[in-house]
């Protein structure tokens, strides 16, 4: 059998044979015998092929209550069904996104005598979970064989709760900070001159709410507790709506947000409230990632049985940056941030039955693409309008 191609570690798997042997010297290591067994951590080992020979108990049970799949002879990505494993011909580590993965860095470690700690992110395919786990390994050698001994931590909720902690405090200060400005201006002000602030201080109070609701919405997100509201949206008032909070807030300062001309209206059935969370999103980022002076440009159109929105900035991202651009914990803005695109996606994919995808080149900047389903409902409402039947 022809061996699959590889884009970084070697696609090459020791048989079935070979794994139940390896398994069975493996399970006579004299550390196994109960210490293993009985550790809060998941153990794994793997064979030069970088294929599972021993699990611990915790290992096999976080696998069956996860999602996973707890079974000998699979790399640590296929038996946790990451997505990107999932979609390369050779599996885990070989596919161009296992460059920038942890576990494929920490396992490589060990294989060259040394000791390996990475953090590795996972988004698991068909439930779009996503696992934040942190690989400690070192190398075993065991009757002429070299093995792999992997020890991984669940860091999910440790990593969730403060980059959900350092954003929300961020974000939250930062208008806060502007409000309590404003505020302390008052008593010096003559009479009548209060009222030219009145508009930013209201724009300022409703930034504050937005950013407590997104936070809290997120949660129940990734919590499956998001209820979402379907109704009649009308795309292109979403899409002004979301360029006005934009131009209004401090990520827009000295750059611009138009409209394509091109743009057309359409009707949808969706929650309009997480559709311009999704767009707001999208927004912030491209506004973040572009320089004074630069235009922010966004789009929509009905294609088909789809509403397509694009959010467009003329910066390309580095080929590193796009391989984990949805990556619950990867921000190219420091550590503990990064919930920006995955939200989107989460919001999308798993609440609106959309899909969002990307593009970015240097020819062409970047440009986020998220298409929603317009709804039987919605289509309907729309020829009534155009029909003028009330």
């Amino acid at each position: 059998m022809e061996t699959p191609t590889t884009q970084f570690l070697p696609a090459q798997r020791a048989s079935s044979e070979t794994v139940a042997r390896q398994s069975g010297e493996v399970a006579e290591l004299p550390f196994l015998a109960g210490f293993m067994e009985v550790v809060p951590e998941l153990v794994i080992i793997l064979n030069e092929q970088r294929q599972i020979v021993y699990a611990n108990k915790t290992a096999l049970d976080f696998l069956r209550t996860r999602g996973g799949i707890a079974q000998l002879g699979l790399r640590p990505g296929e038996a946790l069904r990451c997505a990107r494993a999932a979609a390369a011909p050779g599996g885990c580590g070989t596919s161009e996104f296992c460059r920038t993965c942890g576990a494929p860095k920490a396992i490589l470690a060990a294989m060259q005598s040394l000791q390996g700690v990475e953090e590795c992110r996972i988004i698991q395919a068909g439930t779009d979970a996503a696992f934040d786990l942190l690989i400690s390994t070192g190398p075993v050698e065991w009757r002429g064989q070299h093995y792999v001994l992997a020890v991984l931590r669940d860091i999910s909720d440790q990593k969730r709760r403060r980059m959900l902690e350092r954003i929300f405090f961020h974000d939250v200060l930062n208008t806060a900070g502007g409000l309590q400005g404003l505020i302390e201006l008052f008593p010096g002000l003559r009479p009548g001159e209060h009222a030219d602030n009145f508009p930013l201080l209201q724009r300022l109070s409703t930034t504050l709410v937005d950013e407590i609701v997104a936070q809290r919405e997120l949660l129940s997100a990734e919590e499956n507790e998001l209820q979402s509201r379907p109704a009649r949206t009308e795309a292109l008032a979403v899409l002004n709506e979301t360029a006005a909070a934009y131009r209004a807030h401090h990520c827009g300062h000295d750059r611009r947000i138009d409209i394509a001309p091109d743009s057309r209206d359409c009707v949808l059935w969706t929650d309009p409230g997480l559709l311009k969370r999704v767009l707001g999103n999208l927004v912030k980022n491209a506004l973040e990632a572009s320089k004074p002076g630069e235009t922010v440009t966004l789009r929509c159109v009905r294609r088909g049985e789809e509403a397509e929105f694009t959010v467009h900035n003329p910066g390309c991202m580095p080929r590193e940056v796009q391989l984990q651009v949805f990556q619950r914990s990867f921000s190219t803005k420091g550590a503990d941030r990064g919930l920006g695109t995955h939200s989107a996606k989460l919001l999308t994919e798993r609440y609106l039955g959309g899909r969002l995808t990307f593009a970015s080149a240097p020819e062409t900047g970047t440009t986020f693409m998220a298409l929603y389903p317009v709804g039987v409902s919605a289509a309907l409402a729309e020829e009534r309008v155009c029909l003028g039947v009330s």
